[in-house]
């Protein structure tokens, strides 16, 4: 899987997890879900982004991340019966590597991508893009190409 996002939604992202910091920032991946979506082969292509509030437990918000369940429905309501959709979720990960914890494992849904901006005082590092397996015990790393 590669992951094709345009560089102005990927700066946007970055922006948003730089403003939460030390925080875990999250959204939604906004896409094409006409074609091939859901296929663990298919290409990932992102039209735009959807930060949402991290609503994880106060004391867990620095390695947690927990989408506002509302605000995630609004986004379902507003592309219902469009050829776009939610075609993934990002996060960051504070003062850690962008690969997928256990909890991410937890928490993942198949067909989606799951792009991980890791994120220092400095500003946003290494990004990563995965997709679950089949199977749901592990991910997949797939190519992230910045448009």
């Amino acid at each position: 899987m590669t992951l094709f996002i345009p560089n102005a939604v990927m700066k946007a992202i970055q922006d948003h997890v730089r403003e939460t910091y030390p925080e875990e920032g999250c959204g939604l991946l906004i896409g094409d879900i006409s074609s091939g979506f859901g296929d663990p082969e298919s290409d990932v292509r992102v039209l735009d982004a959807r930060p949402l509030k991290n609503m994880a437990n106060p004391q867990r918000k620095n390695d947690r991340y927990e989408m506002d369940p509302q605000a995630w429905a609004a986004v379902e309501k507003e592309f219902s019966g469009q050829p776009r959709g939610i075609v993934g979720i990002y996060h960051s990960h504070p003062d850690a590597p962008a690969w997928p914890s256990p909890f991410d494992l937890q928490r993942a849904w198949p067909a989606y991508a799951y792009l991980i901006v890791a994120m220092t005082a400095a500003g946003a590092g290494d990004l990563r893009v995965w997709r679950r397996s089949e199977d749901g015990r592990s991910f997949i790393e797939g190519r992230t190409e910045v448009l």
